[in-house]
């Protein structure tokens, strides 16, 4: 996965995150830590690497399960009383879904 494909990965979370998508803390650490993975003077890409792993290629993995992740939460909603997420009824996702 190349830099740049990255890049925009992050670019278009970040679109998401502006616009309204739900978000956790949990995912919102990770992408932090998807960042760092592609900070090249940084001491997690230098780890990374030395474990013959590719920051780039683990970071894009870890970006591409985020944005399933939020993509999806665009269609749900926490039923506080039932203490699970639940469908949104149809047409209230999410502006500018498609679905």
């Amino acid at each position: 996965m190349s830099e740049q494909s990255i890049r925009q990965q992050f670019e278009a979370l970040e679109a998401m995150r502006a616009g309204g998508v739900k978000t956790c803390p949990a995912s919102r650490h990770a992408f932090i830590v998807a960042e760092m993975m592609i900070e090249k003077d940084g001491a997690l890409y230098q780890s990374i690497k030395k474990s013959s792993h590719d920051p780039e290629h683990m970071s894009g993995s870890l970006l591409s399960v985020i944005q399933s992740l939020w993509e999806g939460r665009a269609y749900l909603e926490w039923d506080r009383e039932a203490k699970r997420w639940v469908p949104i009824e149809q047409g209230k996702h999410l502006e500018g879904d498609e679905g």
